[in-house]
């Protein structure tokens, strides 16, 4: 530990940031090769971190969380355009910057994987423009852009009624809060599986009739649906996620087929008292 930064014993590692320092800037020292995942979370003081020329790996989510930072980066192993943090070869993305100011994000021609988080709660964003190379997006990488519309390129995911779904429309990969009119949103008819943290911070969702289609309610998929009070789950749905339905505090009832066993945290912080048949 060296004021208030934790490293692995060689210093190749740099394992965590502690957010509570008062720094706006941070050089990350040139012996470090691997920033870790969540190493930088919610480090809300710094406005400016130097990736330096060493860095050679990016663990999960490292700046997530980072209300105001940006990133300067000198490592060759990374490309940092409009606010994205890419791999070198542009086929990757593993961060948008909170604090870049950026908020019509156009991503990068060749771009193959939106890695997971790496949007997370981006609420400044207008609109993210996925481009015609993307064949795989990561777990919720859009939780919590709760202004963001969607300009789809790729053949391998569509929008319909505002929402990013999978280009076959079996799965919804996520819906913002701009898309709930009048407190709901109608789903498409071939939905199969609502994904991992889907509706995050939809805190405008009264209500929503999932199609008969749907067997399957990801992790997280309604957390923080602040205002959600009813929800039609069809009889085909298998699975139920934990944290499915985290700080959903109005939804008093959740009625769901005999054979679903609800998770551990699948209700936290929700009074809805579950009713089966």
């Amino acid at each position: 530990m060296e004021d208030g930064i934790l490293f692995d014993k060689d210093k190749r590692s740099l394992i965590h940031y502690t957010p509570s320092k008062n720094d706006s800037r941070y050089e990350i020292p040139e012996s470090v090769e691997w920033i870790g995942k969540h190493s930088f979370y919610k480090c809300e003081n710094l406005k400016e971190v130097v990736i330096n020329k060493n860095a050679s790996y990016m663990g999960n989510n490292a700046f997530s969380d980072c209300t105001n930072i940006s990133l300067e980066n000198h490592s060759a192993h990374f490309k940092y355009i409009d606010g994205v943090l890419y791999n070198n070869d542009l086929t990757m993305v593993y961060h948008y910057s909170l604090g870049s100011g950026v908020t019509d994000v156009i991503l990068q021609d060749g771009v193959r994987t939106i890695g997971r988080n790496s949007f997370w709660n981006a609420r400044m964003i207008k609109s993210i423009t996925i481009p015609k190379s993307v064949r795989q997006i990561g777990y919720n990488p859009f939780a919590y852009c709760l202004q963001a519309n969607f300009v789809v390129h790729s053949d391998k995911y569509s929008v319909y009624n505002g929402a990013l779904y999978t280009a076959d429309y079996h799965e919804l990969v996520c819906c913002t809060a701009k898309v709930i009119a009048n407190g709901t949103i109608e789903l498409h008819s071939k939905l199969e599986s609502v994904g991992r943290n889907a509706f995050t911070g939809c805190e405008s969702l009264e209500y929503i009739v999932l199609p008969d289609s749907v067997k399957a309610i990801a992790r997280g998929a309604f957390s923080g649906c602040v205002r959600l009070k009813k929800i039609k789950i069809p009889q085909n749905v298998e699975f139920i996620g934990d944290w499915a339905f985290n700080n959903c505090t109005v939804l008093e009832k959740l009625k769901i087929p005999l054979c679903i066993r609800l998770e551990n945290n699948t209700l936290k912080n929700c009074p809805a008292e579950v009713i089966t048949y």
